[in-house]
């Protein structure tokens, strides 16, 4: 009887340090792997819950500064037969916020992604969906498919994260919205714009620095409006013309256009947005250029 109560008694307290011990131990194997992963990062995860078929960590940070800052407010991971699941409730990383973004990897490096709404400042993406492969520190996002501006993206997207966590991006837009995208940038007490545009851009960049490959968009006929409401918007930004502001204003005063030709480049960290338009009215060209463009700068 008193061997009988000396083994529970041993039994009880090992499990009593077991619920001790787990937290630190699950935070010390997530940190490791983390910073096998971002290697030479500084890796901080504040709280750990563990449970019988998933585990949540809570308020983590992975930094190499001044390359990048990741924060994470909650990463749940759970554990079946077949597949790993990892959840994220939101993660910002140079202006970009995600949120609620779900990872399902198989044994052999295979997956599916799926994130709700990915936000650069005012602009957004939602229901991001697409195949998921890693090969050693890159991983690759194949069938990418997302809503944009009541339109949609496909394409495909490499990471890597070696160092700065670098990408590569081809997108593909289709049927993409242009008051959708003026109502989403809260432009329209300054411009009006209609149509529907397509077209592809070619990304690729490291850290926060990026390069605009091509960038290639034109739009459906019949075409639709383009007319410029405010001068003073106009007058904030850098444009290329042959024309006076004055004259340039009232050129898009009140102008529809049947065809629209848009280039977007990036040339010495200056964004450039040329647009041609042909109408029943003429032509219309402008470059709108924003300097000293930045991720993560607003």
């Amino acid at each position: 009887m008193k061997r009988a109560a000396r083994i529970i008694f041993f039994v009880v307290l090992l499990l009593g340090f077991m619920a001790f011990a787990i937290k630190p131990l699950l935070i010390f194997l997530a940190q490791e792997k983390l910073l096998h992963l971002f290697a030479g990062s500084k890796v901080s995860i504040a709280h750990c819950k563990p449970g019988l078929r998933q585990v949540t960590f809570s308020n983590i940070e992975v930094k190499k500064e001044p390359l990048y800052d990741f924060k994470i407010n909650e990463a749940r991971i759970s554990y079946n037969l077949k597949y790993r699941s990892l959840k994220l409730d939101s993660l910002n990383y140079l202006g970009f916020k995600l949120s609620k973004a779900s990872l399902e990897l198989s044994p052999i490096k295979e997956g599916e992604l799926s994130i709700q709404e990915l936000k650069y400042d005012k602009l957004k993406v939602e229901e991001l969906k697409s195949r998921l492969n890693r090969e050693g520190n890159r991983w690759l996002l194949t069938s990418l498919s997302a809503k944009l501006w009541d339109g949609r993206i496909q394409g495909n997207l490499s990471l890597e994260f070696d160092k700065a966590p670098g990408y590569l991006a081809n997108l593909n837009f289709i049927n993409c919205s242009l008051e959708s995208l003026i109502k989403e940038l809260d432009w329209g007490e300054k411009l009006r714009i209609s149509g529907l545009l397509d077209g592809k851009i070619v990304l690729e960049g490291r850290g926060a620095d990026m390069n605009v490959l091509s960038g290639d968009f034109s739009t459906h006929q019949p075409g639709g409006v383009f007319i410029i409401k405010d001068r003073r918007w106009l007058e904030r930004l850098s444009w290329g013309s042959n024309q006076s502001l004055d004259i340039l204003v009232e050129s898009f005063k009140n102008y529809n256009y049947n065809t629209g030709v848009i280039k977007l480049s990036l040339e010495k960290n200056n964004l450039i947005l040329g647009l041609a338009l042909d109408g029943d009215a003429g032509k219309r060209n402008l470059d709108i250029i924003v300097h000293g463009f930045k991720l993560g700068r607003r």
